[in-house]
């Protein structure tokens, strides 16, 4: 129940409608202006495997009517597919024939599931564009070599343990 919680969360950031219903798995309802889907949540990556056809077509029949009312998003409609579980190495490649078959829904299949981040990582195709930028030891030196125009004392700062506002101050000294 927890994957699900953070899953209608993460929508609902992103400005998602969501709805939870009872079902015999953990399922989730979502649209915004452009997509609709589902999230079922599975308790084991053999489960998921062996029934996400069933709840696919379950999904689909039962809301039937609201996807031709919503014909021009019916084209982009997901079916995500979720569990906690990691899966095993040679199961791995399903997930993948899974996500590559466009029949009826979009797909998005991710076991291994343990924290809020990896959720938010699942569901990156559905979210909104993010930079995510992070910086590297490996980064540094060329990052050094760009950033000429610094201070030495700033860009020192910057790559050591000072805070924004510290670094910030720093820059706004020397102007």
């Amino acid at each position: 129940m927890r994957l699900v919680l953070d899953v209608e969360e993460i929508l609902q950031e992103s400005h998602y409608s969501c709805l939870t219903f009872d079902s015999s798995i953990d399922m989730l309802l979502f649209e915004d202006e452009n997509l609709l889907g589902a999230v079922a949540v599975f308790e084991s990556p053999e489960i998921l495997l062996a029934k996400w056809v069933s709840v696919q077509q379950s999904f689909l029949e039962s809301n039937a009517p609201h996807l031709r009312r919503a014909a021009e998003k019916s084209w982009n409609c997901y079916m995500v597919l979720l569990c906690p579980e990691p899966i095993a190495k040679e199961l791995e490649s399903r997930l993948a024939v899974i996500e590559e078959d466009f029949v009826s829904t979009r797909k998005i299949a991710r076991c291994g599931l343990s924290t809020k981040e990896d959720v938010r990582r699942a569901l990156l195709p559905l979210l909104p564009l993010q930079q995510i930028v992070t910086v590297g030891g490996n980064m540094q030196p060329d990052l050094r070599s760009r950033l000429t125009e610094l201070p030495s004392d700033a860009l020192a700062a910057l790559f050591g343990t000072s805070s924004p506002p510290e670094i910030a101050a720093m820059l706004l000294e020397e102007k």
